[in-house]
């Protein structure tokens, strides 16, 4: 049997270290890439058009890299590592399924991937509870669009010009919530939570510090992705920034 030394109310015990914490533990010490695991099941050519088109779309308006404009898709998907040869056969990776794979197959393969817009009132009351299980570039741009729904400009006056000013940065919030979906811990169940409380907005994921960071040093320390197959292809794609 194996076990993991846990720190408990009544001290440190031995408890149970059951198989899928394996996974988990190796990621949060930077050992493996969920996003770079195969999914044999899915072949290059079931992936989604549509979300190729997304891709495209992304690379113009956040000016990502350019030369992937002229690629088909299977070169796209090949160019930003979210496919591998195996058996002879083209097979998407698990970064390839949340960029480019269809529902009923992300559903499958990665149900684990599940985010969610809430409006949560005074009382704690939930007002709007919306889920996401689409494909990451059709997710973000569902709720970025409800963000901006929401997201109420005032007018400042600064000297002779009015400027206005949003109760939030869209650019801020943006990578808030890419970091909260692409930095999520796979192998957990949970959801991405993006709420909007009156007077706070509320982002949070499944999945705690990698080794070595915490509250202490998280500003600080060198750039850790969790997930770095797919963060390298958004990264690619203009969406987020990546430092080696």
């Amino acid at each position: 049997k194996c076990l993991r030394r846990v720190m408990q109310a009544d001290g440190p015990q031995c408890v149970p270290f059951y198989p899928h914490e394996h996974v988990q533990r190796r990621s949060d010490l930077g050992l493996a890439d969920l996003s770079a695991q195969v999914v044999a099941d899915v072949e290059a050519r079931q992936l989604d058009p549509l979300q190729f088109e997304r891709a495209r779309r992304a690379i113009r308006t956040h000016h990502g890299d350019q030369k992937l404009l002229v690629l088909s898709d299977l070169e796209i998907a090949k160019a930003l590592r979210v496919v591998e040869s195996q058996g002879g056969k083209v097979v998407a990776t698990l970064a390839g399924l949340l960029l480019f794979g269809r529902g009923e197959d992300l559903l499958r393969h990665v149900p684990t991937h599940r985010a969610a817009f809430q409006v949560v009132d005074e009382k704690a009351d939930v007002r709007m509870n919306d889920f996401f299980t689409a494909p990451l570039l059709e997710t973000i741009e569902a709720v970025e669009s409800r963000f901006d729904a929401r997201n109420d400009e005032k007018e400042v006056l600064v000297g002779m010009i009015s400027v206005p000013i949003p109760s939030y940065s869209r650019e801020a919030f943006r990578e808030a919530t890419l970091n909260a979906l692409l930095h999520r811990d796979f192998s957990q169940l949970g959801v991405v939570h993006v709420q909007w409380h009156p007077d706070h907005l509320l982002i949070t994921n499944p999945g705690g510090f990698l080794a070595g960071i915490g509250p202490h040093n998280v500003l600080s320390h060198e750039p850790r992705p969790r997930n770095p197959r797919l963060y390298a292809a958004m990264n690619r794609l203009g969406l987020v920034e990546y430092t080696a």
